[in-house]
């Protein structure tokens, strides 16, 4: 239940971030990296993408809507 939780709140920062790195990751590999080379990457992109979801999650997007609930609820 604890990791359906956490996939559902950092969902829509994912949602929000990982374009941006997705596609910088994909136009470097397009250069022609070779794939031994390419894989550490894709998963640090991925693990830094979850991070950074997490962190935006509990910095920016819980408290705002606490605070847009206060003010406009």
């Amino acid at each position: 239940m604890k990791v359906c939780r956490f996939l559902g709140d950092i969902s829509y920062p994912v949602y929000i971030i990982h374009y941006p790195f997705m596609y910088l990751f994909y136009a470097w590999t397009f250069t022609g990296v070779p794939f031994s080379t390419a894989w550490p990457w894709a998963v640090a992109v991925f693990a830094g993408s979850i991070v950074l979801a997490y962190i935006l999650l509990k910095v920016y997007d819980k408290p705002l809507r606490r605070w847009l609930g206060s003010r406009i609820l």
